[in-house]
């Protein structure tokens, strides 16, 4: 995945933290371990679902 980044050479990767089967962390750990791409911001973002704001855990 890192050659494909790489070649693209993005401004800004946007990752979530928490993807199907993957965890963001893990790709960003990844990416920074590889001079094609480790030069690039990335900004690691996630969602929170509705489901867990409703749940009052005070």
């Amino acid at each position: 995945m890192h050659k494909e980044i790489g070649e693209f050479k993005p401004d800004l990767l946007i990752l979530d933290i928490y993807l199907a089967g993957l965890d963001g962390r893990e790709i960003c750990k990844n990416l920074r371990q590889h001079p094609e791409t480790n030069n690039f911001p990335i900004l690691l973002t996630s969602t929170v679902p509705a489901f867990w704001l409703s749940i009052n855990l005070t």
